[in-house]
């Protein structure tokens, strides 16, 4: 066996890097199609169009076009929670968390607003059915999210800033409204509703009616 040259170490690097950029614009062409198609009617062909590759090309990074749904949503929520630990959590004030975690989810909303729009409203037809709208992995994510959302509503009741009322309905009732609001904000933008207005609504909606006076955003 021919021992690996320094020039073959520095080829095998570049194909490896040249795949890893070719698959995240596989993935980014992917979620421009279904956010402007949908689900059903995105196939394969369409994304290999949007991408600028062969057909066969997409099939030697993906099997089918569910398992390359399941990554491209699997990255998307792995890029969120990343997110939710670089500009959330690092935060000591319970309060500051959550302003930041508003300013998050609509930035996120924003970046991802065709897609998210057609996981929601699709998720509830008939036909609709990758896992629930989301692959395990990015169920697990969802889970995780979900967790440190709690514990930072359980800082907040410690801290005395936040009602107390027990932290998981807390969290899931922000998370509803923040949900429920950025996806309304994400189908009216275009007739005028701003980011400036949904976090407005969002902070005094929800958290100036369950922070105490201590905590005021």
């Amino acid at each position: 066996m021919t021992p690996e040259t320094a020039e073959d170490s520095e080829v095998g690097g570049r194909k490896a890097r040249e795949r890893i950029r070719h698959r995240s614009e596989i993935l980014a062409a992917a979620e421009r199609v279904f956010a402007a198609r949908g689900f059903h009617a995105t196939t394969m062909e369409l994304i290999a169009r949007e991408a600028e590759f062969s057909v066969g090309s997409l099939y030697n990074f993906f099997a089918n076009k569910d398992a390359l749904y399941a990554e491209l949503m699997d990255t998307i929520a792995a890029s969120f929670l990343s997110g939710m630990e670089q500009r959330v959590l690092p935060l000591e004030s319970p309060v500051e968390a959550l302003l930041a975690m508003v300013d998050m989810r609509i930035d996120f909303m924003e970046l991802h607003r065709g897609l998210f729009r057609m996981v929601m409203e699709q998720s509830s037809g008939a036909r609709w059915h990758p896992s629930g709208a989301l692959p395990q992995k990015s169920k697990t994510i969802f889970d995780q999210y979900q967790q440190r959302l709690v514990e930072i509503f359980e800082r907040g009741i410690q801290a005395a800033d936040f009602d107390p009322e027990p932290a998981l309905y807390q969290a899931l009732a922000f998370d509803g409204m923040v949900n429920a609001f950025t996806l309304y904000w994400s189908s009216h933008m275009d007739e005028g509703l701003s980011r400036e207005q949904a976090r407005h609504t969002i902070v005094n909606r929800f958290l100036k009616r369950q922070l105490n006076k201590k905590a005021g955003a």
